[in-house]
C-alpha cells in the first residue's frame, strides 16, 4: 500500500534527520540558497554529475545514462536554433554546466548567466562567448530592455520568493518573439488536497534542497506567466523521465539510511544543510509515482 510504504519512509528518515529542523528551514531567503549549494559543490559533485550539472538527468528508456543531463541543454537548443538567437540568459546556472555546453554547441552566440554570490557559481568559465555575472534574478536590472533572444533556467524558479516578480523582469529582457524556457519541479496539487503523510513528505522534500514550499504548483506559476504577459506555446511533462535519475539516487540515500548511526555521525559533522539531501533522494521517486511532484518542460514567447 503507498500510504504504508510513505510511513515507513517517513518514520527510517526521522530516525536519523531531525525532520521538524528541515521543516522549518528559511528556504526561500536568497543567503539560505546560496549556502546551501555552496555546502554541496561537493556532495553535488560526488552523488549526481562528475561533470558539474546540478539538475535530474531526463531519460528515453528506463536506464539512467550520464547523457541524459544534456536533455535540458538540448531542448534549450530547439529555441536557439528557431530563433537564430544570438544573446541567450540562462538564470541560477548552478556550475554552469548547461550554459557552458550550449556556448560550445553555438559559437557565434553570446551567453549570459547570472547567479547568487557564494554559492555553487564560482563566476569563471571556460568558453569565451560566456558572460557571467553575480546577482539575484528578482532583479535583472544590469540588462537592458528587449535585449534578450532567448530566457532559460532549469530547476532553479522553485527557489524563487517571488516568481512572478522574477518572470516580469524575464518578460522585460527578453525581445519581442523571444522565448523564456522554464524546466522545473512543481506540486501537482495544492499542500490541502493531500493526507498528513504525503504533506509532511512533499515539505519535506522542498525544504531538503532549499525549494520554496508556497505558490508552488504548476498553475500557479503557469498563472504567473500569463499575468506577466508571456504566452505558453509548448508544455511537456517529463516525470517518468526523471525517474531513472530519481532512482539512482533513492539507491544512493538507502545505503545512507541503513546505517544510521554512521548516518548521525556524518550529519553531526557536515549538518543537515547536506545530508537532509538524503531525504530527498529517498522520498522523490514516490513522490513522482503517486502524483505528489511533476517536473514539467514550458515554453513561452513574448507575443509580438
Amino acid at each position: 500500500m503507498p500510504a504504508q510504504e510513505l510511513a515507513k519512509k517517513l518514520d527510517i528518515i526521522n530516525s536519523v534527520l531531525p525532520i521538524d529542523q528541515i521543516l522549518n528551514r528559511q528556504s526561500a531567503e536568497p543567503k539560505e540558497v546560496s549556502r546551501y549549494y555552496n555546502k554541496n559543490r561537493l556532495a553535488y559533485r560526488i552523488f549526481n554529475s562528475k561533470n558539474g550539472f546540478v539538475h535530474m538527468g531526463i531519460s528515453q528508456n528506463d536506464v539512467f545514462s550520464e547523457q541524459d543531463f544534456y536533455a535540458q541543454g538540448d531542448l534549450v537548443s530547439e529555441s536557439v536554433v528557431a530563433l537564430k538567437a544570438k544573446n541567450i540568459l540562462e538564470l541560477a546556472p548552478g556550475k554552469a554546466a548547461t550554459t557552458t555546453y550550449l556556448a560550445n554547441k553555438f559559437p557565434a552566440c553570446t551567453f549570459y548567466c547570472i547567479d547568487l554570490p557564494h554559492g555553487q557559481f564560482s563566476g569563471s568559465t571556460k568558453a569565451p562567448n560566456i558572460v557571467p555575472s553575480f546577482g539575484d534574478y528578482h532583479d535583472l536590472s544590469e540588462y537592458k530592455d528587449n535585449s534578450m533572444d532567448v530566457v532559460y533556467v532549469i530547476e532553479a524558479l522553485c527557489h524563487a520568493a517571488n516568481k512572478e516578480k522574477v518572470i516580469r523582469e524575464v518578460f522585460r529582457v527578453l525581445k519581442s518573439g523571444g522565448h523564456f524556457i522554464v524546466i522545473d519541479g512543481y506540486y501537482s496539487d495544492t499542500l490541502t488536497e493531500h493526507s498528513e503523510a504525503e504533506i509532511t513528505a512533499m515539505r519535506l522534500v522542498a525544504k531538503s534542497m532549499m525549494v520554496t514550499d508556497t505558490d508552488q504548483t504548476y498553475d500557479y506559476f503557469l498563472s504567473c506567466l500569463t499575468r506577466a504577459g508571456l504566452f505558453i506555446i509548448k508544455r511537456s511533462n517529463y516525470s517518468k523521465n526523471i525517474l531513472p535519475s530519481l532512482r539512482r539516487l533513492e539507491r544512493l540515500a538507502s545505503r545512507f539510511f541503513k546505517r544510521p548511526r554512521i548516518a548521525r555521525l556524518v550529519t553531526y559533522i557536515t549538518g543537515d544543510i547536506v545530508t537532509a539531501n538524503a531525504a530527498a533522494g529517498y522520498l522523490m521517486p514516490y513522490c513522482i509515482e503517486n502524483n505528489l511532484f511533476e517536473y514539467q518542460y514550458t515554453l513561452a514567447v513574448k507575443q509580438f
